[in-house]
């Protein structure tokens, strides 16, 4: 009898971390699928040829955008962006020097990254948190 109980148990546990394991890789997948309204400027293509991918990290504080400038050289590069703001939402926009919309992404419902891959022109960028006046990360591509 102890015997059977001892199958019943491990056929749990079993099923339990099964559950957890499918419940995870669904949910890394719902959090890393980009939002088909922004507006990607890499292809698969650009990306497969790259031979290294640099990320990019910006962390969002409470106090805004840390660090709040960033240069570079040109080319394909991860732009991750980590909220630690406390914020419920968060409205990011990426734009050139003459305010022309690059990239957006709306940071929803408790989701701390992002991560976009980017391959921006030359030039002068500012990342923006639309929601809150003044936090604002200077990137420049030169």
């Amino acid at each position: 009898m102890l015997r059977g109980k001892r199958k019943i148990v491990v056929a749990l546990i079993t099923a339990i971390a099964g559950i957890v394991i499918v419940m995870t890789l669904v949910r890394g997948r719902a959090i890393n699928r980009p939002d088909p309204s922004t507006q990607s400027t890499v292809t698969p293509d650009s990306l497969r040829s790259a031979n290294r991918v640099e990320v990019v990290t910006v962390t969002v504080l409470p106090t805004g955008f840390e660090p709040n400038e960033i240069k570079r050289g040109p080319g394909v590069f991860i732009l991750a962006v980590d909220n630690r703001s406390n914020l419920p939402h968060l409205n990011l926009r990426l734009e050139d020097e003459s305010g022309n919309l690059r990239h957006e992404r709306r940071i929803t419902g408790g989701k701390l990254d992002s991560r976009e891959p980017l391959d921006l022109p030359t030039g002068v960028y500012r990342l923006r948190a639309i929601n809150q006046k003044g936090w604002v990360c200077r990137i420049e591509i030169n």
